[in-house]
Formats: structure tokens, sequence, C-alpha cells
């Protein structure tokens, strides 16, 4: 019997371990709407951005999200310092994405990147609704750069790629994963009980 039971421990303490840890979560609803925007969390190290939804021009619904090609149409570009990461661990960075419709239909591209990891998203207008996406990637330090650019090929046309609810977590272990540890633990148990006696 008290092998059992402590395999149900092994396993209840165990169980944290499945869950995923949020490193950086951000919707961007706390900026303040309007053109060619100073962001409180990230940097604008180029260009110009707009924090655009709720207040001025909510073409995605309310809400807020941003637009990476300001009102001087230059292309943005921000960034933003993770840290807390352990190397070798394997993280993912999900976000949604779209376009401004300003403009003609053409191409915009979504430049991003998290440490090494880098790519690019090209979105064709007019882009209805956000698009969610999601990517793995593992931290090779302990900090890394986050960041989201417009590398569109048309930066003054005033509406660039569109990004929002962007979030990087842990990949938790597999469900399964608590449920062997503890039969593993309750197994190693019964055979020190076995040979002690």
């Amino acid at each position: 019997m008290k092998p059992i039971l402590l395999a149900c421990a092994i396993l209840a303490a165990t169980a944290g371990l499945a869950s995923a840890r949020t490193v950086l979560a951000d919707g961007f609803e706390t900026e303040t709407a309007g053109g060619n925007a100073a962001l409180s969390k990230w940097a604008v190290v180029s260009g110009s951005v707009d924090v655009v939804g709720t207040g001025f021009y909510p073409f995605y619904g309310p809400g807020r999200y941003l637009d990476l090609n300001g009102s001087t149409g230059t292309a943005g570009r921000i960034e933003r310092v993770l840290t807390g990461l352990v190397a070798g661990k394997t993280y993912t960075l999900g976000f949604d994405y779209g376009v401004n419709p300003w403009g003609a239909t053409r191409t915009e591209r979504l430049s991003f990147g998290l440490g090494g990891f880098e790519d690019a998203i090209d979105i064709r207008r007019p882009a209805e609704q956000l698009i969610a996406v999601s990517y793995s990637f593992v931290a090779s330090a302990s900090s890394a750069v986050l960041f989201f650019a417009d590398g569109g090929t048309t930066p003054g046309d005033n509406g660039g790629p569109v990004i929002d609810n962007i979030v990087v977590a842990t990949v938790p272990l597999p469900a399964s994963a608590p449920l062997i540890l503890a039969a593993l633990g309750g197994l190693g148990l019964l055979r020190l009980r076995r040979k002690a006696a």
C-alpha cells in the first residue's frame, strides 16, 4: 500500500511540470492609441509605429494592436529584451498578425525574431482578420532580443504589418510525463523494498 501512496505523491508533486511558464504576454492594451506612438514596454529602434484599434482606426475591431508602419510613412522596428531564459530550453513565440488595409492591394512583409531565430511572413492586403501563428525555438542564452519590423518594400505607404497578442512561453512537458515519472518512481521503490526483504 505504501508504494502506491508514494507513487500518488510523486504524481501530485510532478503534475506542475506539465504546465508552461509565460515569459512575456503583451497585447498593447495599456498603450495610448495614436500615430507615431512612443511605447511603454518596447523600444522603437527605427522608423515609426502607430497604436491602432480602440480610439484610433479600429479596422480589426475593439482592442489595441500595433501598425509597424507609422504615420510618418517610415517602416518601424520594435525591440524588447527578454531575460530569465534558460539556454538549451525550448520556447514558443506566438502572436497574431494582419495588415493595415490603408492603400492599394499589395504585399507587406512582417519580419520578426528572438535571439538567433528569425523569420518573415508576407501578408497580402486586404486581410480581413488577424491570424494567429506560433513558432518554437531553443534559447541559446539567458537573455535575447525580441523584435518585429516592417520588412516590406513599400515603407512610405503609412500602413504596414499589424501585430497583437505576443506571447513567449516555455514548452511544457507532455501531459503523460508526470504519469511516467510517477510510475518509474513507484517501480524503483518496489524494487528497493524487495531487495530489502
